[in-house]
């Protein structure tokens, strides 16, 4: 998989662009001794598809790294186009605003709210879902899955020194056919903690480490470099 994205900055704040994602997958299970696939699975071991989308952001935020005030508003429309497989073509479309407030001098709150759409031929590893588009934690982005999907969530990161931080995190999220029907599968929610180590003097950027537990009580582990949103 490979995906190009080209902003053009139409003023400090706003930029706009295209991005292409190329997939081409050939999934076999012979000689590993494996059972089948079963349907509706085994029609996705090989594909090749090809997404053009419109993007663009308006971004308000003090710094692109590790922001402390402002907002970050950013929307992807896409239609993807099968080249190889029984999928046909199908699109997909998202939000995600993210604010930020500075309440102390070594605590900030941030706060993202998504929305996503697709239509009904988008396969199951392109659809809406927790932690798809939106990097919710505390779910498996292939648990919860459908067309459409809301949700909402809030951290608060403190640095206690220059190189040791935490965060306490906390969301909700649905997903379902329609927007009209989200409640229909119920909310989920999860929060967590995490650890923060800031590995450069120069650059805020932080090796970050979340736990996280859901609704459901089953534990997600991230480890990963930066922050969530």
């Amino acid at each position: 998989m490979a995906r190009i994205e080209f902003s053009y900055g139409i003023t400090p704040e706003i930029s706009a662009g295209l991005s292409v994602r190329y997939l081409d997958t050939s999934v076999s299970l012979d000689g590993l001794g494996l059972p089948p696939i079963p349907p509706p699975f085994d029609q996705f071991l090989n594909m090749r598809i090809i997404t053009p989308a419109l993007v663009a952001a308006w971004d308000r935020r003090d710094d692109t790294i590790y922001p402390t005030r402002g907002s970050n508003l950013q929307a992807e429309i896409s239609h993807s186009y099968t080249l190889k497989g029984v999928t046909g073509d199908y699109s997909k479309a998202f939000v995600n605003y993210t604010h930020y407030l500075n309440p102390t001098a070594k605590g900030v709150i941030a706060a993202r709210a998504s929305i996503c759409g697709a239509s009904q031929d988008t396969p199951f590893f392109d659809q809406c879902s927790l932690g798809g588009t939106d990097a919710f934690r505390g779910f498996p982005v292939t648990q919860f899955l459908d067309f459409r999907s809301a949700s909402l969530q809030i951290e608060y990161r403190h640095q206690f020194t220059k190189r040791i931080g935490a965060v306490a995190f906390g969301g909700v999220g649905q997903t379902g056919d329609s927007f009209s029907d989200l409640s229909d599968g119920g909310t989920h929610s999860a929060v967590g903690l995490g650890a923060r180590y800031r590995v450069s003097k120069k650059f805020p950027v932080d090796f970050s480490v979340d736990w996280a537990r859901n609704d459901l009580d089953e534990d997600q582990l991230y480890i990963y470099v930066g922050q969530r949103f």
